[in-house]
């Protein structure tokens, strides 16, 4: 069982170094990230008139990277 905590705990730290504040889609459309949570593997985003320009690179994410997760993206 410790193995397995030691595991998760690497997981989640390694994805929080990321800074995912943003999600692509398309390189199209931008959404906001408003909650991710890594127990259930679920992520809420709300959609942005921003452009990828607009946003660091390190803080923008396609979402086709978290294929093991399940997202809802959320439109005005």
């Amino acid at each position: 069982m410790n193995l397995i905590k030691k595991k998760y705990s690497r997981r989640i730290q390694t994805i929080n170094n990321t800074r995912i504040q943003y999600l692509s889609v398309a390189d199209t459309t931008i959404y906001k990230v408003k909650d991710i949570n890594f127990c259930n593997s679920t992520i809420e985003a709300t959609k942005t008139e921003l452009s990828i320009a607009d946003i660091p690179e390190n803080e923008v994410f396609p979402v086709e990277e978290f294929g093991e997760f399940r997202i809802r993206l959320i439109n005005n």
